[in-house]
């Protein structure tokens, strides 16, 4: 007799579950319907309550909603999730039969933030822009010669880019600029721009050919604004107007001096004949010498007065005349 009704006795046990939770529950039936398409965190954990609504007693739609059903896919990528799939997960976790309805495949999408390449660019430009100091006889431009691919990042609360510096030096010539992608203030991403600072200035240009010796001045040159970047040294009109120069090479027209190009005009030539005066004291003296150096405008020079045997030094003051002080 035990025999013949222990079958339905184990059907009734294991059947309590069931009953159990279709009592706590309620007979309401509970009903998930699936959204199309969900973006969701990157690598996070996705939640029922994530890519669905659902409608029930509140006790059993608080815990469907916490059923973990996938990781959120990377930043900007695509995981495809199926009703069919879910409904059996669901259901064992609920332990009762629940309603499906809504998307059969459920897409989901990595939260991201999507940044251009030329964004990223043009960011760094006005960054290096606003490092760099013009002056009265230069300025500077700042042009992008290597932009770099767009950039995705994961989606956060906040996000900021900042920009720093690779480049050892903030002279003209060409530079790099690392741009960070900071994210709930942490840095998720980085790239490089590449750069070139042109500098613009005006500069002594020469007008037609110059000869070797030649002076510099109004008739072979003018002051025109040039791109410097590649020049080294060139004349600005820091330098003065240039009219106490001479080309120390045969310069060819449209060129930009430099001061390796020119030297100084000398005022006082070596064996001339030059004034010298003589001060000591409250005493000054007036007298003749012969220069035995070249010399131009501030220049110390050897100088031989007639009645010595002995060279003095001297300072050029101006054509034909130095001075001493003792």
């Amino acid at each position: 007799m035990w025999a013949r009704s222990l079958p339905a006795f184990i059907l009734v046990i294991s059947s309590l579950p069931m009953a159990c939770n279709a009592e706590r529950f309620g007979s309401v039936a509970m009903e998930v319907c699936f959204l199309p398409r969900v973006e969701v965190q990157p690598a996070r954990p996705v939640r029922l309550g994530d890519i669905a609504k659902i409608q029930g007693p509140s006790a059993a739609v608080e815990k469907a909603r916490s059923i973990i059903v996938a990781i959120g896919p990377l930043p900007g990528k695509v995981a495809n999730l199926f009703s069919g799939q879910l409904r059996q997960r669901i259901q064992a976790e609920m332990q009762f039969p629940v309603k499906v309805s809504g998307a059969e495949n459920t897409t989901l999408v990595g939260k991201s933030i999507r940044f251009k390449g030329t964004e990223l660019a043009e960011f760094a430009k006005a960054y290096l822009e606003s490092q760099l100091s013009n002056s009265t006889t230069s300025l500077h431009e700042v042009e992008i010669c290597r932009v770099p691919g767009d950039m995705i990042v994961a989606a956060g609360e906040s996000c900021q880019l900042k920009a720093r510096l690779l480049s050892p030096t903030l002279t003209a010539g060409p530079k790099s600029v690392a741009v960070d992608i900071v994210v709930d203030d942490r840095v998720s991403a980085s790239t490089s721009v590449g750069l070139v600072v042109h500098e613009i200035g005006e500069v002594l240009v020469s007008t037609r050919e110059i000869r070797q010796g030649e002076v510099i001045g109004p008739d072979n040159t003018s002051w025109e604004i040039r791109d410097i970047t590649k020049i080294k040294s060139p004349i600005k009109r820091e330098y003065g107007d240039g009219n106490s120069l001479v080309v120390k090479r045969t310069i060819t027209a449209g060129t930009i001096l430099t001061s390796a190009d020119v030297a100084p005009t000398f005022v006082v030539r070596r064996g001339e004949t030059v004034m010298v005066t003589v001060k000591c004291g409250r005493v000054t003296l007036h007298t003749t010498g012969e220069a035995k150096q070249d010399g131009t405008v501030g220049d110390l020079i050897r100088v031989r007065p007639p009645v010595s045997s002995e060279d003095i030094q001297a300072k050029v003051l101006a054509p034909g005349i130095v001075t001493v002080e003792r």
